[in-house]
């Protein structure tokens, strides 16, 4: 879950999770200049690319990688919009912006 902390409270503003409700067991954040997104791995091993919305909620807005991702990281920005998805097989697949799957 993403959280506000509003004085003493911490209020739920969104939830991070596979295509059916699935674990995020990895989070990164995107380079700034890319907008604010963040890049999870899930218990599945999926890997989703999250936005935020104007009203600071999050939905997923390209699936990346299906099946056996274990972790991932967003490359620095001056090479544009890398990502790097380590999967079990011990391979590293790196995925341009461009070649994000629209969910």
């Amino acid at each position: 879950r993403v959280w506000e902390r509003v004085g003493e409270a911490d209020i739920p503003r969104g939830q991070f999770g596979g295509a059916a409700g699935g674990k995020a067991v990895k989070a990164r954040w995107s380079a700034m200049e890319f907008g604010e997104s963040i890049g999870t791995c899930d218990a599945d091993g999926g890997v989703r690319i999250w936005a935020a919305s104007r009203e600071s909620q999050w939905r997923v807005v390209a699936r990346v990688h299906d099946g056996d991702a274990k972790d991932l990281a967003f490359g620095p920005g001056r090479h544009g919009p890398l990502l790097a998805v380590g999967c079990e097989d011990g391979a590293v697949r790196v995925y341009e912006g461009e070649c994000f799957e629209p969910t």
